[in-house]
């Protein structure tokens, strides 16, 4: 991982926004972007869910596509696919060594290059489309220089607010800021004051917004803690995934409405149906290992780790749950802990490596009086806490920031 070292010194420190650095950026690459077709997908949560079952749908109809997500669980290649398979480390290191000399010269985010390395591979490996997700809000994300054919917002809840805003509304004009002239954007119904905003953004941009009822598309779902099935409205198929959750049914739907709109609803159920099924999504309540049963979400805010609970409280009615949580420092940890206190048997909350997580100090401060929670220094040790003290029958749930990926998964399969 050398070639990405260089990169790497770039994260962190104080966020830089505005799009001047990347418009100057694509324009130094000769704008891939302007190449291929894209869908633009913006929102607090669900986001990366979407553009997943997305692209899986269309590279089943027959498309080459493009995906382009964020952050990584694990490798940065992630980041970067073309149907399902990661960008090859040879040609990262391709790119940058031929970069290098504009990248010395200015002050370029990771994020920024990040985006211009999809982009660029996307071009170069003439995809017929290109599922983007915004990395943070939409208007001055560097992703949002794309023309793409269909914005989509996925539901909005209270998250950086600092940057992006104190209210719904604040925040899902940010995320409008993706919608382009003339160009379809759909969501999900949600929030009268985030619907109003999103009609008015749509609105000035000459076009109009379509809200999807999951309800009106998804029918007859059973889910168990391995698969979920259920039928969609105009096909006779019993679509089933291992993509599970209540809160998943909403991401299903309004995937499948956007599809249908840049397909212009000449995809069949059985084309839908073989896509669904090969939907995989790593950190969304996935099971990684079976005795005892441990399950790893990336739910990060309140509202992510509401569903994350709903979900919990379906398959484990009568159970209590050991958490271990990694929770970065903006992501009300109090209203959380709140929120799992009751179905929890044990909590341990760990630090998390980076410059935007709590420290120790602060983490045993405001959890003084908490007799359920303990706190540890690293997530290997707070995994390894509720590991030793459970028996074979235990249920361990571990969430919280996507920077706990690479740690959580050391422990797959045990």
């Amino acid at each position: 991982m050398d070639y990405l070292k260089e990169l790497y010194s770039r994260r962190g420190g104080e966020m830089k926004f505005g799009l001047e650095r990347t418009i100057k950026f694509i324009n130094y690459l000769q704008n891939p972007q302007n190449n291929f077709k894209s869908i633009h997908v913006a929102g607090t949560n669900g986001k990366g869910s979407v553009v997943n079952i997305i692209a899986k749908i269309l590279q089943e109809y027959g498309l080459k596509v493009g995906k382009f997500t964020s952050p990584h669980l694990v490798n940065f290649n992630e980041r970067i696919q073309i149907n399902s398979e990661k960008i090859k480390p040879e040609r990262i290191k391709k790119y940058l060594k031929h970069w290098k000399k504009y990248l010395d010269s200015e002050e370029i985010t990771f994020f920024e290059i990040t985006t211009g390395l999809a982009f660029q591979e996307f071009f170069e490996n003439n995809v017929d489309v290109a599922v983007i997700e915004t990395g943070l809000g939409g208007r001055l994300d560097s992703t949002n220089v794309i023309n793409s054919e269909i914005a989509v917002i996925t539901t909005i809840a209270h998250d950086h607010t600092g940057i992006l805003g104190d209210t719904l509304e604040k925040i899902a004009g940010e995320k409008a800021g993706i919608i382009k002239q003339g160009k379809p954007v759909i969501t999900i119904e949600q929030d009268l004051g985030v619907i109003k905003t999103l009609e008015e953004k749509a609105k000035e941009n000459l076009t109009s917004l379509r809200i999807v009822d999951p309800k009106k598309i998804i029918t007859n779902v059973d889910i168990s803690s391995k698969i979920m099935s259920f039928n969609i409205v105009g096909y006779d198929e019993k679509f089933e995934t291992d993509l599970i959750g209540l809160h998943q049914i909403e991401n299903f739907a309004l995937a499948v409405a956007t599809v249908k709109i840049f397909l212009d609803n000449k995809i069949s159920g059985q084309v839908i149906k073989n896509a669904i099924k090969k939907v995989s999504w790593k950190g969304r309540f996935e099971t990684i290992s079976k005795k005892p049963t441990i399950i790893y979400d990336v739910a990060h805010n309140y509202s992510g780790v509401e569903a994350l609970m709903n979900l919990l409280n379906e398959l484990y009615k009568n159970k209590k749950i050991k958490f271990v949580i990694g929770i970065l420092k903006n992501k009300q940890l109090c209203k959380i802990l709140e929120l799992i206190d009751r179905k929890a048997k044990s909590i341990s909350i760990a630090l998390i490596d980076t410059s935007r997580s709590y420290t120790y100090k602060e983490l045993k401060k405001m959890l003084n009086n908490k007799s359920k929670t303990s706190v540890f220094k690293n997530i290997n040790s707070a995994i390894n806490n509720e590991i030793n003290s459970s028996n074979r029958d235990d249920v361990i749930c571990i969430f919280g920031s996507h920077y706990m990926g690479e740690d959580v998964y050391r422990f797959k399969d045990l």
